[in-house]
């Protein structure tokens, strides 16, 4: 959703997306076996936009996978992003920077456009 607010009219016009952005695909190990369970981790290749953002961002996405290691993100944010799976038991580690610096060198990386949706191979992390 965009909102815009003109100041001089005291217009709000909110604008959706048809089909919002979205990422899927399996999370897989160094072997190549699924890996259920685990989280994809979706965050932007930009770290200015990593700092201060806690476990609300709207630029950094955690989701769990099926028991088949299959993941869909959705309503991303148009930009490039690093994708990257993350063991479940180290999943919530992600809001640390000098964690996601780690992540990004087993991740994958993406460009979102709007209402498109991109197909990955998730590596999962191995540092």
């Amino acid at each position: 959703i965009r909102i815009d607010h003109s100041t001089a009219g005291r217009v709000l016009s909110v604008k959706t997306a048809k089909n919002a952005a979205k990422i899927s695909g399996t999370i897989r190990d160094d072997k190549g076996a699924v890996v259920p369970g685990a989280n994809a981790l979706v965050f932007p290749v930009d770290e200015t936009l990593w700092i201060d953002r806690g476990f609300e961002s709207p630029w950094i996405r955690s989701i769990q996978a099926t028991t088949a290691g299959d993941v869909v993100v959705a309503s991303i944010l148009p930009g490039e992003y690093y994708v990257v799976g993350i063991p479940a038991d180290r999943s919530l580690a992600w809001p640390s920077a000098a964690f996601l610096r780690s992540a990004k060198l087993s991740a994958t990386k993406v460009k979102i456009v709007n209402d498109k949706t991109e197909t990955v191979a998730i590596k999962l992390a191995t540092a």
